[in-house]
């Protein structure tokens, strides 16, 4: 069924990337945290919220929902992570996976520049 969600989104949307921000770990010798990244390629479907959905502190002007395919190597994202859409770095504010079955198909965003 995963498969078959992947394709389809593949074929109604647009490639993104999820970049995932991995938290450091402390090093005492240079006083410093070095955080990494980790990209995972993909396809979303990107739709804009109607202005009735839009009440200016959960969903705000300018947000969008996307339905990101699940891929059998993509980690969860989490309010931490960025979604990349054709270059411009998207905050995620909200996460919400779709697991009929018990397997993640694809997930339901919110993001916000």
């Amino acid at each position: 069924e995963r498969n078959s969600v992947y394709q389809s989104i593949k074929a109604d949307g647009i490639a993104v990337t999820l970049q995932k921000n991995i938290a450091g770990t402390y090093n005492p010798s240079t006083g410093s945290v070095t955080n990494s990244i980790e990209t995972h390629l993909s396809y979303g479907i990107i739709t804009s919220y109607s202005t009735k959905d839009i009440d200016g502190s959960l969903i705000k002007q300018g947000d969008k929902k996307i339905l990101l395919a699940a891929t059998s190597t993509m980690p969860q994202p989490t309010t931490d992570d960025n979604i990349i859409i054709n270059g411009v770095s998207w905050a995620i504010i909200f996460c919400d996976p779709m697991t009929p079955a018990g397997m993640v198909i694809f997930y339901k965003l919110q993001v916000r520049k």
